[in-house]
This record gives structure tokens, C-alpha cells and sequence, in this order.
């Protein structure tokens, strides 16, 4: 509401108004709508496991697992060190997309029978490890932008996102294990209005 009575004022005042006025009035607008935009993309990323209570991020990632289990007869375990409460929403959204991702890739393409997964958490840094028993690949596809598929495309995004480091090692015949490491942070929202 103060951002569009802003604009109105300026565009009322337009011809009267000297151009560092001007200016000024526009920088506090953009201020604002850059305080804005933290706040809705805050509540936007954590919504989804605040809605379910603390716990919701753990509960949607056990429920994923749990789902990936039975449907394909896998064994999965997920491990996690740390207090999950450390992590800012935009890295608790980041994190849960990340493990689908590399779940659904060594189901899928790998044709895993055994996944660990291990999170662990600190004051200073987030790493995540996916280790799978599947078929491998050839790492060297991963500096090839147009090998890559949706998945690893979307995994690199994210971390890219979060400022952090992603490292892949594999073997044919031999599986992979993904191993990601995210800076602590409380949040990102380092976006602003042009």
C-alpha cells in the first residue's frame, strides 16, 4: 500500500519535483520493495514445512524416503547430525529438492539397490552426502552442459543458489556418491528491485 501511494505521489508531484527528489523517492520505494520481496520469498520457502509443524522438513523428507522404499523394494537409510533448526527456509526448501533429485536419479538411472544419505549440520556449514550402489557414470558428462539432464541441472541450480560446493564421484559398475556443502546462513534474499 506505501509503495503504490509512493508512485502515486511522485506522479502527481512529477512536474514540480526536481530530479534528485526524484531519485531519492524512487531509491526509498525500491528499498521498500526489496524488504518486500525478502519477506514473501522468506514465506514462500519456509511455508510448506512450517505448515506442518516444526518438525516438517525431517517428516517431508522421511516421507519421501519412505515412499521411494516401497514403491521400488530399495533400501534407504537417512541419517542426520546436527539440529535441522540451523537452516534458513530458503536451505531447508534447497535441501529436500536436492535429495528427491539425487533419490530419483540413482533409482532411475543408476537402478540403486541401497542409498545412504547423510545430512549433517553446524553452525558453519551444511553437507549433504547421497551414496548409491547403482550402475555409475562417467563423471566427465558433468562439465558437458548439454549432457546433463533435468535433475543434475537442477541440483547444480540450487546449489548454486545457496553459495555452496558440489562435488560428484563415480565409477561404472561401481556407484556415485554426490557431496554438497552449503555455507550457514539465515537467510538468502540477496536478490533486489531493479
Amino acid at each position: 500500500f506505501s509503495i503504490s501511494c509512493g508512485l502515486y505521489a511522485i506522479i502527481k508531484k512529477s512536474g514540480i519535483m526536481g530530479a534528485k527528489e526524484q531519485i531519492s523517492e524512487l531509491n526509498l520505494i525500491r528499498n521498500t520493495i526489496n524488504e518486500v520481496m525478502k519477506d514473501l520469498r522468506s514465506t514462500i520457502y519456509g511455508y510448506s514445512f512450517r505448515k506442518y509443524g516444526t518438525s516438517g522438513f525431517m517428516d517431508s523428507v522421511n516421507k519421501y524416503i519412505n515412499e521411494i522404499k516401497t514403491l521400488n523394494n530399495i533400501n534407504i537409510t537417512f541419517e542426520t547430525k546436527g539440529s535441522h533448526d540451523l537452516l534458513a527456509p530458503e536451505q531447508k526448501n534447497a535441501l529436500y529438492r536436492i535429495i528427491c533429485e539425487s533419490v530419483s536419479n540413482s533409482v532411475r538411472h543408476g537402478r540403486a539397490t541401497r542409498i545412504d544419505i547423510l545430512l549433517s549440520i553446524d553452525s558453519k556449514a551444511t553437507e549433504l552426502t547421497v551414496n548409491d550402489n547403482g550402475a555409475g557414470f562417467d563423471t566427465r558428462i558433468i562439465n558437458e552442459k548439454n549432457s546433463l539432464g533435468l535433475g543434475v541441472l537442477n541440483i547444480q541450480n540450487l546449489v548454486n543458489y545457496l553459495g555452496g560446493e558440489i562435488n560428484y564421484t563415480s565409477e561404472i559398475g561401481k556407484g556415485s556418491t554426490v557431496f554438497i556443502k552449503l555455507p550457514q546462513i539465515t537467510s538468502i534474499c540477496k536478490e533486489e528491485a531493479v
